[in-house]
């Protein structure tokens, strides 16, 4: 039987032979019990799926086919967001604003770590933000800063690029942000897609 996912290889399909859990590595500890299941890794967190029709799993889909962090409710919990000023045109440059969020309800505490690879057209030029440092490697832009984020709390990067010819007739920038105490990692990313004009009106 796995009509609630609870085999946890991502289907709802019946496994007559044993088959591994999808994705899921160093497992110290499991518990099963009808229709769902848990794992406990070698890095304290805790994994579940399976049937959730209650909540009893701490996610908020009715049937979890593969498995999913629980997150400690409390825990820090960053998010960002991207948005785009004005108009983009080639041969000028545009202005991204990265605001990172803390929802959770404990500090965000160490190094917090932006990436943004940027698409084809655009280069980087800067990056600034009160408490950040901001670099590039090529298109792979990284931004850090040192803690913490209180609960609350958002702070901003301004990133600015110049346009080349490859980026019409537009692009969509994706970024993300990584920090050791953020444990829910499903908001950790947000593009933005953007027209590129052939020139500024």
């Amino acid at each position: 039987m796995n009509y609630s996912g609870q085999v946890g290889d991502g289907t709802t399909r019946d496994r007559p032979t044993p088959v591994q859990v999808a994705g899921l590595t160093g497992v110290v500890a499991i518990a099963a019990r009808g229709p769902n299941s848990l794992a406990l890794r070698d890095d304290g967190t805790v994994w579940v799926w399976g049937d959730n029709y209650f909540g009893q799993l701490g996610d908020g889909k009715p049937i979890i086919q593969a498995p999913v962090q629980v997150i400690q409710p409390g825990s820090p919990d960053l998010t960002i967001e991207m948005t785009h000023e004005g108009d983009f045109a080639v041969g000028g440059q545009g202005v991204y604003e990265l605001r990172i969020r803390n929802t959770g309800l404990t500090t965000a505490a160490g190094v917090i770590t932006i990436t943004d690879t940027l698409p084809a057209g655009l280069t980087y030029v800067s990056g600034t933000g009160i408490g950040w440092t901001c670099s590039a490697d090529e298109q792979n832009v990284t931004c850090t800063a040192t803690g913490p984020i209180e609960p609350g709390v958002s702070t901003a990067i301004k990133l600015t690029v110049s346009i080349g010819l490859s980026a019409l007739p537009g692009v969509t920038n994706l970024a993300g942000v990584s920090n050791e105490s953020d444990r829910n990692t499903t908001n950790n990313a947000s593009g933005n897609p953007v027209a590129v004009l052939r020139e500024l009106n």
